[in-house]
């Protein structure tokens, strides 16, 4: 698959070498690029240009990238957020991940490794599949929720859910599996998303981003009920 470029991706890094470095190898594979060293250059490109992917760094003058991605997320529910930063422990990728982004990438890192990172994030946005895709398929259920793999996303009484790519795929995870105990564990094994380590506090933050967005609630769920200390449990039933 080669990557799509419709549209430039963007970086923002205030470490100008890193930025054209990861310019020049881009562009090797016709993937234009447009670059920010700082927050408020890159909200202006965001707001003037299109952009098909935003990669950037935790660490950022003027503003966290925390914040920037939280940021961007609430404007731009569909676009790539790809984090490439030094600061990717497990703390900073559930801070990252509740801020929306859908995947992590630590430095230093091989550019062809990028290169495939990002390949399979944009496989994921446009076939609604993640790297070992199975049927397409969609879930109904009693509570008006439809789960469509195809499209990769959730809709709500016929209101589309806001939800990351990772959010997505626990959803439909649990959708998949209705009416049973579904582990952390098992959570963490099945759910392979871009290879990525998935760690257990992020499924609860995810879990509980999931919540708010279909307007459910931990204390008498209608869709995920969370059973304490053993995982989770889709109670909504399939039609």
């Amino acid at each position: 698959m080669n990557f799509n470029v419709d549209a430039p991706v963007l970086i923002l890094d205030d470490d100008v070498d890193f930025c054209e470095e990861i310019r020049i190898f881009l562009e090797r594979y016709h993937i234009p690029v447009l670059i920010s060293h700082t927050p408020n250059d890159a909200e202006e490109i965001l707001r003037t240009k299109p952009v098909s992917m935003l990669l950037l760094d935790v660490m950022l003058p003027e503003k966290h990238g925390f914040d920037f991605c939280r940021e961007t997320r609430a404007r731009m529910e569909n676009l790539p957020i790809l984090f490439v930063s030094a600061y990717c422990d497990n703390f900073e990728q559930v801070l990252g991940f509740e801020a929306g982004a859908d995947h992590f990438l630590s430095k230093p890192f091989l550019p062809q490794e990028l290169l495939a990172r990002m390949k399979a994030i944009q496989r994921r946005v446009e076939t609604g599949t993640a790297d070992a895709p199975g049927p397409a398929i969609e879930i109904r259920t009693k509570q008006g929720l439809i789960v469509n793999t195809a499209l990769g996303q959730a809709f709500l009484d016929g209101k589309k859910l806001k939800l990351t790519s990772f959010q997505f795929e626990l959803l439909s995870y649990f959708a998949q599996n209705p009416q049973r105990l579904i582990s952390r564990n098992e959570v963490m094994t099945k759910i392979h998303f871009y290879n990525v380590e998935i760690l257990s506090r992020s499924v609860d933050i995810n879990v509980s981003r999931i919540r708010k967005a279909l307007g459910d609630s931990a204390e008498d769920p209608h869709f995920i009920r969370t059973v304490w200390r053993k995982g989770y449990f889709f109670v909504d039933e399939i039609v």
